[in-house]
């Protein structure tokens, strides 16, 4: 898979579990809270899963709740899960989890909407421009809300293969307001 400019591949979910807009729950018509609708869903389904992430060559297994790559900043009727993406910066944010307590992972979840996330302990942060996500078990893996594969994937960006157009201030591009970015911090 490749990432392209407005795309955000969300963390994976089991390979049981409905997309959170499938047809199944759009019926709900929650609007934006369909995605924490599948979220719940999704949390009580989880067990024990076994991430290995690869980032530019670097490599990190941990136990945890998700892995997320996004190329802007925000997704999911307005979840943040990679508040510091950009669109023009030629990289790939990378968002995971680890070992967390559920009300960890609810708190996470919520201040996801606000961007507010990383500074959670065991909330990982990491940059490149090749992702390789795999699992110890069957996992979906979505993009904009809807199923694009199962684990293992791997996401890769070609940057400036697009373009944006978007007012120079905007925060989804480098130099927009309230982007701040912290190169350096990595999975390990």
């Amino acid at each position: 898979m490749r990432s392209t400019a407005g795309r955000s591949w969300a963390w994976p979910t089991p390979a049981s579990t409905a997309s959170p807009t499938s047809a199944a729950t759009s019926k709900l018509n929650l609007g934006p809270l369909i995605y924490l609708y599948g979220g719940l869903r999704a949390f009580l389904e989880w067990r024990g899963v076994e991430f290995t992430v690869t980032v530019d060559g670097r490599t990190s297994t941990f136990t945890g709740w998700f892995a997320a790559v996004g190329n802007l900043g925000q997704y999911g009727g307005g979840l943040r899960i990679c508040p510091r993406a950009q669109g023009d910066d030629g990289r790939l944010d990378v968002v995971s989890l680890g070992r967390a307590s559920i009300l960890g992972v609810a708190t996470t979840f919520l201040r996801s909407y606000r961007g507010t996330h990383l500074r959670h302990r065991s909330i990982r942060l990491d940059y490149g421009a090749s992702v390789q996500i795999s699992a110890n078990r069957p996992l979906n893996v979505y993009a904009d809300g809807e199923r694009a594969t199962e684990l293992p994937a791997t996401v890769s960006i070609l940057p400036a293969a697009l373009r944006i157009l978007a007012p120079a201030d905007s925060p989804a591009l480098s130099g927009g307001p309230g982007t701040p970015r912290h190169p350096g911090a990595s999975l390990d």
